[in-house]
């Protein structure tokens, strides 16, 4: 029998794990970036000629244009990004992974930007910009990797004209507008044709993304979010404007810092910038906060300023618009704060396991000696929703080379992500158990 009476009371005794780098986004491998996976003015100098500057970037967004889709099994996962530069009033797009396109000049006419914000853009070649200092919307047409103009719209004519709108998203054929001076979220068809618009739980929105259509939504999710009230509140709300959940920012940080922009990924986690802070915070689809990255960690991936965010939620593709540049990154996976709890039952030990998994992920749970050899396989590349996971396992003394009185053991937490980074990235924390004779 594995538990004794001289150490029942030790070994309710907790251990906890020493976590490391964060790994909730992962930078994707160099031969699939090139080395670009953090831009900066080097970069957008060579490949423009040294013509562009960055200048206060603010929205982005990023899509694979159905004209650009590849047939076969083969990589398909190149992208159009489209960012905004909100200080030279132009839109920067990719044409390929080696040539740039531009659009736009200071103005108010057709074809020009005044205090630009959001942007944001559909397969089909559909790219909107709140084009805020000029209180409209302007719809653009990319063909054959070519910006064009479409048409600019300001809604008066529905009785309420825009008033600064900052942000702006695509979601299943509809356009939600981020109306900021008129304290509402506006929904239009691609046409700019006013559908239904929600008041009276909006305060100065500055941002706001959807999930909603069939395409890569694990949980078929239909939900908006908006970050709002001076970049203090983040809410989540049905299709029809109902408020569902509301998080203050302080109580996600006691740092200076607020809500920015928003995306959406393909299990329904919502990301939000945070600008001032150098971080973007992470939710599960019930808006449940999960986690936080960059913030200044010193890893070499801390972000500058990030401003707006894009996820293309087939592979988990993530694009963060920063002060001077732009950074990619794949979704990955963390486990964080494991706590392990042994409790003594009849004729076993209980074993109590608890983490932050940051990310929905195939989950092995296992415990090792210290020389690395495995004891124990408690669970196996089970899929594990993002969040607080806390799992109960039996051990039994005929199952371990060493018994737990006398010998030093390692609980072993790996988590390989389901999709993006999947077969390039897994994440392997550990929490030491120390034997507890004489304890």
């Amino acid at each position: 029998m594995l538990v004794t009476t001289a150490v029942p009371f030790l070994i309710r005794h907790a251990f906890a794990a020493q976590d490391g780098p964060p790994t909730t986004l992962v930078p994707p491998p160099w031969k699939h970036t090139l080395g670009l996976n953090r831009v900066k003015q080097t970069h957008l100098g060579f490949y423009s000629g040294y013509k562009k500057k960055f200048s206060d970037p603010t929205g982005i967004a990023a899509v694979k244009l159905v004209f650009n889709d590849k047939s076969g099994t083969g990589d398909d996962d190149e992208l159009t990004v489209y960012g905004v530069n909100s200080g030279t009033g132009e839109i920067f797009y990719n044409k390929s992974m080696t040539s740039l396109g531009f659009f736009g000049k200071p103005g108010s006419g057709a074809g020009e930007f005044k205090d630009a914000a959001g942007v944001a853009a559909d397969a089909a070649g559909n790219v909107i910009v709140a084009d805020k200092g000029n209180d409209r919307v302007v719809f653009l047409r990319n063909r054959d990797n070519r910006v064009l103009p479409v048409k600019g719209i300001d809604l008066s004519s529905t009785g309420t004209a825009l008033r600064s709108p900052s942000g702006v998203c695509i979601e299943d054929g509809s356009v939600y507008i981020a109306d900021t001076g008129n304290d509402r979220i506006v929904v239009t068809d691609l046409f700019g044709n006013l559908v239904r618009e929600f008041t009276g739980n909006v305060r100065a929105p500055f941002a706001v993304a959807a999930i909603s259509g069939s395409d890569w939504n694990h949980y078929g999710s239909s939900f908006v979010v908006v970050t709002d009230s001076l970049h203090q509140r983040l809410t989540q709300f049905d299709l029809e404007g109902e408020p569902l959940r509301t998080w203050e920012f302080r109580e996600v940080s006691g740092n200076d810092g607020g809500f920015f922009y928003v995306a959406v990924d393909y299990y329904s986690n919502v990301y939000v910038t945070d600008t001032i802070g150098g971080c973007i915070y992470k939710f599960d689809r019930h808006l449940r906060y999960i986690t936080r990255f960059g913030c200044g960690t010193g890893t070499g991936e801390d972000l500058i300023e990030p401003r707006g965010i894009a996820i293309y939620r087939r592979f988990g593709q993530v694009f963060v618009a920063e002060k001077a540049g732009a950074s990619y990154f794949w979704v990955g996976t963390d486990v964080r704060n494991i706590v392990v709890t042994w409790r003594p039952q009849q004729g076993y030990l209980e074993l109590m396991v608890k983490y932050l998994l940051t990310e929905h992920s195939d989950v092995t749970v296992s415990l090792q000696t210290e020389s690395g050899k495995v004891a124990k396989i408690f669970e196996k590349e089970r899929f594990t929703e993002s969040g607080r996971v806390t799992r109960r396992f039996k051990l039994y003394e005929y199952e371990l080379p060493c018994p737990v009185e006398s010998c030093d053991y390692v609980l072993v937490v790996t988590a390989r992500p389901t999709y993006s980074s999947v077969n390039y990235h897994t994440t392997e924390r550990r929490a030491r158990i120390r034997r507890m004779h004489g304890r």
